[in-house]
């Protein structure tokens, strides 16, 4: 019995840690983008990295802005979707 006092005391110290690591994470996060001084490791569609600031692709660009009118016009994304692949459009 008092194995599984201790056990579960020791799980909660290491649950109220996880917590605590996971606020300071946002906490780091949130303070980078607000001193713009954040970096990612890949970049997202329609973007690139140069010197460790995100670029916009001009070429990518026409396909994000067909994306997002689709969406504003009402249509669903499984249509959208088939819409990129007919175009051929890579991922």
């Amino acid at each position: 019995m008092a194995s599984e006092l201790f056990l579960s005391i020791l799980s909660s110290i290491a649950q109220d840690e996880s917590h605590s690591i996971a606020g300071n994470l946002r906490w780091s996060i949130r303070k980078r983008f607000a001193d713009g001084s954040f970096k990612v490791s890949s970049a997202p569609y329609n973007y690139s990295i140069q010197d460790g600031n995100l670029v916009i692709k001009p070429s990518e660009a026409k396909i994000i802005k067909q994306i997002f009118t689709s969406f504003l016009q009402g249509q669903l994304t499984g249509h959208i979707v088939k819409q990129l692949n007919t175009q051929q459009i890579q991922t």
